[in-house]
């Protein structure tokens, strides 16, 4: 006979997709009485208008993740670290910087420059005490440390504070949808009205697919 089947089950997620939209105008006279370059600065705000809303779009549903590391915050130390990238490991859940993602605060990555095993070429790579570490530099910019990649945002909840959130978490544990074919860009002059323009259209949704692959984890900004 044959051999039985492993059935398999997947659960379908329903994700709403939000619009999100963005536009900025400058006329001819508040360009020519500027001191800089008005159009220029319009163009670049459009652009990270949209890589905040989607920032914003993955962090609001990570917050409605159910797992926690610990009830109480705590500084980062190398023990903690490692524990709870250990505890995601327990989970069943592969580590590797190309899935694993740490998601942390400017004060956490000032604490991990204490740490002798993220700060010294003894332990990594880069010097972070000379080039000033993996900061929030408005660009994407990632550390491998741990076999985890970390990225630092300064819009985490509670950030500064003494219980800010923070989170690690598999890839394939959220769900990212923006469908590309919708997303709209013009820029443009009116010379009716004598004004330059830029707008933008971004329709994106989150959503949680493994509870199991999202660890919170609290930590204390203000020690």
């Amino acid at each position: 006979g044959r051999i039985p089947r492993t059935t398999v089950s997947d659960t379908q997620i329903t994700c709403t997709l939000a619009e999100h939209v963005k536009k900025f105008e400058v006329t001819d006279f508040e360009s020519f009485t500027s001191q800089s370059d008005k159009r220029s600065k319009m163009n670049s705000r459009i652009t990270v208008s949209v890589n905040e809303e989607l920032d914003y779009n993955i962090m609001t549903e990570l917050a409605n993740a159910s797992t926690s590391f610990s009830a109480s915050a705590a500084p980062i130390t190398l023990d903690t670290a490692t524990r709870v990238i250990a505890t995601l490991a327990a989970n069943g859940v592969p580590i590797n910087p190309q899935d694993v993602t740490a998601l942390v605060s400017p004060f956490l990555e000032a604490k991990l420059q204490n740490i002798a095993g993220y700060a010294s070429q003894d332990y990594v790579s880069s010097r972070p005490l000379e080039t000033g570490g993996n900061q929030f530099t408005g660009a994407v910019q990632m550390k491998r440390w741990l076999n985890v990649s970390w990225i630092v945002h300064p819009n985490l909840p509670n950030v500064g504070s003494t219980s800010c959130t923070c989170y690690f978490f598999h890839r394939k544990a959220l769900g990212v949808a923006v469908p590309t074919s919708q997303i709209r860009y013009s820029a443009g002059y009116d010379d009716q009205d004598h004004y330059h323009y830029a707008s933008a259209t971004l329709k994106a949704g989150t959503k949680i697919l493994q509870n199991t692959g999202i660890l919170k984890f609290l930590h204390n900004d203000a020690a």
